[in-house]
């Protein structure tokens, strides 16, 4: 083999990686661009429009990326970076957004550790570090700068007008693959990944100097006016539980047994902000809602914790996950990270339960009104067998493994219904607490999850899709309310009117204003239509868009 021509200049080598990574490390974008001949005016002759416009792209990025001595370390590391990208891409169904990758760096070890295993470094090692060790071989070592910048423009240019030639032919054809296959954008590595590094970094970038504030002017309404003791209010964000497999929604097994004996509230019609815990969390705490929340945007502002403080409720963040995205910047915090409790807690991961006694301790270092936010674990994958203690095996044989690979759906799936029952026992668990201080104290639970879970339907495990295709299973989401009777009494919750709108259509649109609501708290931040507890007051509520910050129906 003449190897002449890899010596003398570095573009045959970024050609072969760029092919390489084509054919090696997009199983997923070929499959769907296989499947596209099937829909009407999509020829062969575009099949091999798509291969050419892909080969061309690709190239194009890398030649612009590999320059001079870093040819050979940008080569390989793109060799290593796309096996791993297409391993989980292959494994899990996800498609490499930047909500995807900032979910992946903002992971605890912990949960990265479930992540890896065997299957990922063998196919690192066979589709990344073999040939990055081939391509480093065939690399020159270095250039003369005058010949590099003729080598690139010369590339550049004719790449680009191969892409042309590709295209113009067969445009409608491209047009009607993007618009009917918008995920196609995330697929075809690593023109996904590295897309969507630069908006992470462009959105991690946004360090805004202060929080604009809002509900400056909220404030207790008239109903607290008569309360002679501190009412404590437990709000619980769940964890990639999805809605139809709560027994309480109607699913055929008995994953919510202790919760169906409690006199609470189901809301069954749900829908999340995102799918997603780094974009669903500051989206259901903010104002904003889905339609106008963007990342940014949440950075520069205040949110519900900071508006129950303006009306002097205090608030307190107790998590077991991995952080409050930014929502509790303001508020004292508690993190079950890195605890080592028997029984509890084990390399560097705890059962939710943890959360039960230090929940406690804020109620007890108390007197005043207080917000207690349980952030779970909840059902947290891949690793589902590690969210349940082994009493809570109730759903056999259940997959024991960080990889799904290893498990068949059937044990995927009883493995996921274990954590939902474990947060069953959890949930009543703190409604049981909440009751022990019924004497003393005012209390009330809501519970809602930040984003749901694919369980292996179309091919798609865990979260994080891109929200546009992403299926119901990661958006459709449970929520539930109870109250003590005193809180019910006391705040003049209408628990019968509430019965009748658990099957509205409902989304985290409605946390912000439905928590301001529950507490009669009023502020020109709430908006009456979106709080949920508006219309269940003692008197039916007659504001509209232009009364947003108006009290619960009664109050003046």
């Amino acid at each position: 083999m003449n190897l002449s021509a890899f010596k003398r200049s570095a573009a045959p080598a970024i050609l072969l990686t760029a092919l390489w990574l084509l054919i090696a490390d997009n199983g997923g974008y070929w499959s769907l661009v296989g499947g596209l001949p099937a829909e009407a005016g999509h020829s062969a002759w575009f099949l091999v429009s798509v291969f050419v416009f892909s080969l061309a792209l690709v190239n194009l990025l890398l030649t612009l990326l590999a320059c001079g001595r870093a040819t050979r370390w940008v080569l390989a590391a793109l060799l290593v970076a796309s096996a791993a990208a297409a391993h989980f891409m292959g494994q899990y169904g996800i498609l490499l957004d930047d909500d995807m990758l900032g979910n992946l760096f903002e992971t605890d070890r912990a949960e990265a550790m479930e992540l890896l295993g065997p299957r990922l470094l063998l196919d690192v090692l066979l589709l990344g570090l073999m040939p990055a060790a081939v391509i480093w071989r065939l690399t020159p070592a270095r250039q003369k700068l005058p010949r590099l910048l003729l080598e690139k423009t010369a590339v550049v240019g004719l790449t680009l007008a191969v892409l042309t030639v590709a295209v113009v032919p067969f445009f409608k054809e491209y047009a009607s693959m993007v618009r009917n296959h918008r995920e196609i954008r995330y697929l075809l590595t690593p023109v996904n990944y590295l897309h969507s590094l630069y908006l992470l970094a462009a959105d991690l970038a946004v360090k805004p100097a202060y929080a604009e504030p809002i509900g400056q002017d909220a404030a207790k309404g008239a109903d607290w006016a008569e309360l002679r003791r501190p009412v404590v209010t437990v709000l619980v964000v769940g964890e990639t539980a999805r809605a139809d497999h709560f027994s309480l929604g109607g699913y055929q097994r008995a994953t919510n047994p202790r919760l169906a004996k409690e006199d609470i509230v189901y809301f069954s019609e749900v829908s999340s902000c995102g799918t997603a815990t780094r974009v669903s969390l500051p989206c259901m705490f903010s104002d904003l809602g889905r339609a106008d929340y963007s990342k940014g945007e949440a950075k520069r502002r205040e949110g519900l914790l900071d508006v129950l403080n303006h009306a002097g409720i205090g608030t307190v963040w107790l998590d077991n996950n991995a952080g409050c995205k930014g929502v509790c910047d303001h508020s004292p915090t508690w993190s079950a990270a890195g605890l080592d409790i028997d029984g509890l807690c084990e390399d560097g991961e705890c059962f939710d339960a943890v959360l039960l006694d230090e929940m406690e301790r804020a109620i007890a270092g108390s007197t005043d009104d207080t917000v207690i936010v349980l952030h779970q674990n909840g059902s947290h994958g891949p690793a589902y067998y590690r969210r349940y203690p082994e009493a809570f095996r109730l759903f056999t044989p259940d997959c024991r493994s960080d990889d799904f690979g290893d498990c068949t759906r059937e044990e995927i799936v009883n493995s996921y219904d274990n954590t939902i029952h474990y947060t069953d026992w959890f949930l009543a668990q703190v409604i049981d607490r909440l009751k022990g201080h019924r004497a003393q104290l005012d209390t009330a639970m809501l519970y809602v999850s930040d984003h749901g879970e694919s369980l292996g339907e179309y091919g798609l495990y865990l979260h994080g899709t891109p929200y546009f295709v992403a299926p119901g299973a990661q958006t459709h989401v449970p929520m539930l309310l109870w109250t003590s009777n005193e809180y019910e009494r006391d705040f003049h919750l209408d628990t019968a009117c509430l019965q009748r709108r658990q099957a509205e259509p409902l989304s985290h649109d409605n946390l912000f204003h439905s928590v301001l609501g529950l507490l009669d708290v009023t502020t020109a931040a709430r908006n009456a239509q979106l709080d949920l507890f508006d219309n269940c007051g003692d008197v039916p509520a007659t504001a509209g868009p232009a009364l947003a910050g108006s009290q619960r129906a009664g109050n003046s």
